[in-house]
């Protein structure tokens, strides 16, 4: 186990807003979490689908992915920058993956 820390705060949008101007407020709380590299390890999905607020880039670019063939994700530019979006991909190209689809901010990447 390992402690992370979030922010709680009441409004979703005033969340969302705060993290696309790098001003978060709210409360800081700490809660234990399990590393996502050791879930993946302890589970063995091929099947990967997540829409993480802006948390993509920290857990994506882990090289823990070798047994997922498929990855479902929503990437966030307003909140993490244009620059960790493509760093994003071209770390999954690098993995084997290929860009299949794209909606908007929605990627189906899968494995060659």
């Amino acid at each position: 186990m390992t402690v992370a820390g979030y922010y709680s705060t009441l409004r979703t949008t005033s969340f969302r807003q705060a993290l696309s101007t790098g001003g978060i407020s709210g409360k800081m709380i700490e809660i234990e979490s399990i590393p996502f590299a050791d879930v993946l390890r302890s589970h063995s999905p091929d099947v990967l689908v997540m829409d993480v607020e802006g948390g993509e880039h920290e857990l994506l670019m882990s090289d823990g992915l070798a047994a997922i063939r498929h990855i479902l994700v929503e990437l966030h530019p307003h909140i993490i920058g244009q620059e960790k979006v493509d760093e994003i991909r071209n770390h999954l190209v690098s993995k084997g993956f290929v860009a299949e689809t794209q909606d908007r901010k929605t990627f189906h990447f899968h494995r060659i």
